[in-house]
């Protein structure tokens, strides 16, 4: 349950936020008034709210890559991936064309790690897969695990995107096996085997995995990456036809895209708001938040939208 605000107050984000525990299995406890309870049904998952975004006391996050950064003089590119994916592609391309980045495998890695995540948003799963592939061909067998695990994902998503989902969660299982339990690289397969489980119309399965990913991102503070799973967390709680909870958690994700300038990921957080209003019966909300995603698509030039 959320502690929202006065209306008094005008902070750019809501924050403060009321939470079970999660434990180490994904089991959600909930402790009130009356007691302790703990569930692992679906609906489990709604007495936990996640739709907490802290202020931006300093301004627009950084966005970065959820594990596996490249070397530090690329952050501005991992930048560029999030708001304005075809422009990342170009641009690492043009990197790895140069002589002088041959020699350096962990740059080459990164590039393809960046070139392959950006072909993902923007509709082109071959160019993921290949990109995801060569990067991990760049390391040798010892070299760079979070990179790795990054890669790792950047396949497994890709192998989604090819219509080869079971493949992919494979992949994702592998690489949580290289991550630490609870730390960050953890949270960031597990948002994306979260998904992966949701394409595969296992709902519990998806609820789990994201619902742990959006408390670890929380716990490691990273609000980009948080945001991005509590998207797909919101349509785990749709599915589940815990739409109080899906609206909610769609609707602050979006205030939060916008005000981060990250607007390549708006078509599909109102796309994903549109289909909770339609499955929830209120067609003209619906149809509000489609003409959205649409203008926003069309204003993007975003095809896959």
């Amino acid at each position: 349950y959320v502690k929202r605000p006065p209306r008094s107050q005008s902070p750019r984000m809501t924050s403060a936020v009321h939470c079970g525990s999660i434990g180490a299995m994904g089991r959600v406890t909930s402790r009130a008034a009356a007691g302790t309870t703990a569930r692992r049904t679906p609906r489990a998952f709604a007495l936990c709210a996640f739709a907490v975004l802290a202020p931006l006391a300093g301004g627009a996050p950084a966005w970065a890559a959820c594990v596996g950064e490249g070397p530090a003089d690329l952050a501005e590119l991992e930048a560029t991936g999030f708001r304005n994916p075809p422009q990342a592609i170009t641009l690492a391309r043009q990197q790895l064309a140069a002589p002088a980045t041959a020699k350096e495998p962990l740059r080459v890695a990164a590039l393809h790690a960046i070139i392959s995540e950006a072909a993902r948003q923007t509709g082109q799963p071959a160019a993921a897969l290949d990109a995801a592939r060569q990067g991990l061909a760049a390391l040798d067998d010892s070299a760079a695990t979070p990179l790795r695990v990054r890669l790792r994902i950047a396949l497994a998503l890709a192998l989604q995107g090819s219509k080869q989902t079971d493949a992919g969660i494979v992949e994702l299982d592998g690489a949580l096996a290289m991550t630490e339990p609870r730390s960050k690289a953890a949270a960031c397969v597990l948002k994306d085997r979260g998904w992966l489980h949701f394409d595969r119309s296992n709902i519990e399965g998806a609820l789990l995995d994201l619902t742990l990913a959006y408390e670890l991102l929380r716990v490691h503070d990273d609000p980009p990456q948080r945001m991005i799973t509590a998207g797909r967390l919101a349509a785990a709680y749709a599915m589940a036809r815990e739409f109080d909870q899906a609206i909610r958690l769609l609707e602050e994700t979006i205030a939060y895209f916008r005000a981060t300038g990250a607007l390549s990921r708006l078509p599909t957080a109102y796309d994903r708001l549109g289909r909770a209003w339609w499955q929830a019966g209120q067609l003209e909300r619906a149809e509000e938040a489609f003409e959205q995603m649409r203008f926003r698509a069309q204003d993007l030039d975003d095809v896959v939208a």
